[in-house]
């Protein structure tokens, strides 16, 4: 098992918070707003905090069933 980077926090209700799950041609989605600090984030650091309305990159990852990779 392998932990996706995410932190978030805001206080205008959900925003450009949470998270969007989507399944297509044998892969796993997952979208949300990050703080860009992420992007290079090493496997040992927890994640920097998204405020919501701060500005942010789109992330994306694909986790694919029959490869069971993990893609950026």
């Amino acid at each position: 098992m392998q932990k996706l980077p995410k932190k978030q926090v805001g206080t205008a209700g959900q925003g450009g918070m949470s998270y969007k799950y989507m399944s297509c041609n044998d892969g796993h989605y997952l979208v949300f707003l990050d703080n860009e600090k992420n992007m290079s984030l090493p496997d040992n650091k927890r994640p920097y905090m998204h405020n919501d309305g701060a500005g942010a990159f789109l992330t994306t990852y694909l986790i694919e069933d029959k490869k069971e990779v993990l893609r950026k």
